[in-house]
């Protein structure tokens, strides 16, 4: 659960991944529409669409693939984050 609300807690939503060599991050909405994607480990998804408007409270599916270095095979994630406001 993420509450991007400006109080400084819980602003964003981010896969911590260390010793990456390549990150992709995408997070849909319930109806499977990107709002979100990002090939930088450290950039955090606020709560906004694409198009810059607040994302509505609710339940969003990520994905992410990495490589990190060291392991031959990436790494493939998915799961889910629910958005307050």
């Amino acid at each position: 659960v993420f509450t991007p609300n400006g109080d400084g807690v819980n602003e964003g939503f981010k896969v911590h991944a260390l010793g990456t060599t390549s990150y992709s991050l995408v997070i849909y909405d319930r109806w499977g529409k990107e709002v979100f994607t990002s090939s930088n480990p450290d950039q955090e998804w606020f709560g906004f669409m694409k198009d810059g408007v607040l994302a509505e409270a609710g339940i969003y599916v990520y994905r992410v693939k990495m490589r990190i270095r060291g392991f031959a095979e990436p790494i493939f994630e998915e799961g889910s984050v629910t958005l307050l406001r």
